[in-house]
């Protein structure tokens, strides 16, 4: 897969609701580390959860296969961005570096995800955060949406909470926790929210979080790095 210019534009759309996405997940971000130097995110994409949590004074890495997308990346973000299949290859930083690591909608592009966890967990300071968002494969909602709307045919891992926790265990992280998100924000359309915007009517964007997963479109999965390997 190519992952090039026509990608991003056909995919996802580099507008201002990404940017608000990325707020709100950097804010999630603080809450749960209130005092970070260093993140990485993987997939950084266009940048812009590197742009939020650089405004709060970390200092910020990311890693993206796509060289178009670090191309726009580097034009918000001072840091290290670096072109990585991260399925692959090795992250290019030492052990024991960063705050946090981030992985946005990444993992459902991986056939297997282990490569990528064991890296993190390396780089990954002990009591440092992992955070990653996914589609909820179990999710009442995904299953309506992907009906009327196509799926996106690079994601092909696709899973259930269950698994993701069994496989970030297995990678050596603990105290982990899953959370599922019903919608980005209400109305539950991004091209109508845009809409109702430009006619200055209130939209909200979230992660709704919702307490039954079954009903959520997406996880959002935490977990640490014990100060002690096990």
């Amino acid at each position: 897969m190519n992952y090039g210019r026509e990608y991003f534009e056909r995919i996802y759309n580099a507008s201002r609701e990404g940017e608000l996405i990325s707020k709100a997940r950097a804010e999630i971000l603080f809450e749960k580390v209130a005092s970070l130097r260093r993140v990485l995110d993987v997939g950084c994409g266009f940048g812009d959860f590197l742009s939020s949590v650089q405004k709060r004074g970390a200092k910020v890495s990311g890693v993206d296969i796509s060289g178009y997308a670090l191309a726009q990346a580097r034009r918000r973000v001072h840091g290290v961005l670096k072109k990585v299949d991260v399925a692959r290859q090795r992250l290019p930083f030492k052990n024991d570096w960063f705050d946090a690591i981030t992985i946005f909608d990444v993992v459902e592009h991986l056939h297997s995800p282990m490569f990528l966890f064991s890296e993190a967990f390396r780089v990954l300071r002990p009591g440092g955060v992992l955070f990653i968002t996914t589609p909820n494969h179990q999710g009442w909602l995904r299953s309506v949406t992907t009906r009327i709307f196509p799926d996106d045919p690079t994601h092909v891992n696709v899973r259930a909470s269950r698994y993701w926790a069994k496989r970030l265990f297995e990678a050596g992280f603990r105290d982990l926790r899953v959370q599922g998100a019903i919608l980005h924000g209400l109305p539950p359309l991004p091209g109508v929210r845009r809409t109702l915007e430009q006619w200055n009517f209130p939209v909200f964007r979230g992660p709704l979080f919702f307490p039954f997963k079954k009903l959520c479109g997406t996880l959002y999965i935490f977990g640490n790095k014990p100060y002690q390997s096990f």
